[in-house]
């Protein structure tokens, strides 16, 4: 759901992804021209509407949405090793 400020209501938009995620995180953020919203691991499996989803596998892919064109693009993070540690602190 997207609150609409200009227009004082929420809006479902469809925004489906090619594979259907559930326990991920997400973030909206300020970009220019634009917003994004930043999708972070979860899992993905295949199951029936309303169906257990206990054949299911984590992931640690990541994906960030343009609102303006809503198209998914993939993000790779590559670090070396003392960049990772330097990103765990900050989350931390």
């Amino acid at each position: 759901m997207i609150y609409d400020i200009e227009k004082d209501e929420w809006v479902d938009p469809e925004i489906a992804h090619e594979i259907p995620k559930w326990n991920m995180s997400g973030i909206m953020a300020p970009s220019i021209p634009s917003w994004k919203y930043f999708v972070f691991g979860g899992s993905v499996g295949s199951f029936e509407e309303g169906g257990n989803r206990t054949n299911s596998r984590y992931v640690d892919d990541s994906f960030v949405l343009d609102i303006d064109t809503m198209s998914w693009n993939s993000i790779n993070l590559e670090a070396d090793e003392s960049s990772k540690v330097n990103y765990w602190l900050f989350l931390k």
